[in-house]
């Protein structure tokens, strides 16, 4: 979630506390016109961050106790207690400087998070810090491209139930290459279907990309914005997440922003045999953003130097 200035400034002249107030005596001291105070109120409300009360507006407080600027913080941190820097948070999140200092002292005060080392002072998780067992660590790969090899084969077998051309592949750069196309620019696995319709002339050729993350990264809001780059090529694009078998969902704000970008979601969590329990929560919305060049480019990549491959594509294409 993020909010522009003149919501980040409304906010802040509301009491923490949640004691609503008169928004008249601000007029003046915003500088703002009546209705455009009331349009910037009417947007805090809608992102639920304050709320109405006849007249008066007050501030959203959690059941903590917290303001929502700090709930946003504690959303984006990694649920496992690894650390994040400040100006990572503040570029993620969008907020101004002030804000962030006085949600992050928040978050301290109430033993919520504590203060690590690192440029713009990263932060971590405090319950976070104590609650990983060695059981629970156990379960989780050590490496994300432990993962790529499992979702690989039980997403070939879910395409293999379906009519015409449909293959996956694993498309991540090798650890130390990068790729020339720039960052984010190739997914973990990658897919290419082209379906027929019996009474339909055309084909619909489909990419889909899966960007896999495991648990240390599955809580960042980077996540989803890494998988939602990939539209620019591919027709659905989707999140993979890594789980503990103990773990809750994701937080409330990566879910918000995995339905604003219409991405999927597939979750991955270890069984006692040491294999995956892969399911999907959020199915991928299509889209038709894509450009052509950048989806033929694509396939290209994808199909590469394997010429059976190709001919089958060619085949199911009509060239």
């Amino acid at each position: 979630m993020s909010i522009g200035d003149r919501q980040q400034e409304l906010l802040s002249k509301l009491d923490p506390s949640g004691r609503a107030a008169n928004l008249g005596p601000l007029i003046p001291k915003l500088g703002w016109s009546a209705a455009e105070l009331q349009a910037v109120a009417d947007e805090l409300c809608d992102a639920g961050l304050a709320e109405w009360h006849g007249g008066r507006l007050s501030r959203v407080v959690s059941a903590d106790g917290i303001s929502p600027e700090a709930e946003m913080i504690m959303a984006a941190l990694p649920s496992d207690g690894s650390t994040i820097g400040g100006l990572r948070l503040r570029s993620l999140l969008d907020v101004d400087d002030e804000t962030y200092v006085r949600a992050r002292n928040e978050l301290t005060a109430a033993g919520l998070v504590v203060r690590g080392r690192g440029k713009g002072g990263t932060i971590a998780r405090a319950e976070a810090r104590v609650a990983a067992t060695p059981a629970s660590k156990a379960r989780l790969v050590s490496k994300e491209a432990d993962l790529y090899e499992p979702f690989l084969s039980w997403i070939q077998a879910e395409l293999d139930g379906r009519p015409g051309f449909a293959h996956a592949k694993r498309t991540a750069s090798p650890k130390g290459w990068s790729s020339a196309s720039g960052k984010w620019s190739r997914p973990d696995v990658t897919a290419v279907q082209v379906l027929t319709y019996e009474w339909l002339p055309q084909v619909t050729v489909e990419v889909l990309s899966y960007e896999i993350k495991r648990y240390g990264d599955a809580q960042r809001l980077e996540s989803v914005y890494e998988a939602a780059a990939h539209q620019r090529w591919a027709h659905r694009a989707s999140l993979v997440v890594e789980l503990d078998r103990d773990a809750g969902a994701l937080p409330d704000a990566m879910l918000d922003e995995i339905r604003r970008f219409r991405l999927g979601l597939y979750v991955m969590r270890r069984r006692d045999d040491g294999g995956f329990e892969i399911r999907e929560d959020i199915e991928p919305t299509r889209s038709d953003d894509a450009q052509a060049e950048d989806v033929n480019d694509m396939i290209d990549t994808f199909l590469g130097r394997d010429t059976e491959l190709r001919n089958e594509y060619r085949r199911w294409i009509g060239r």
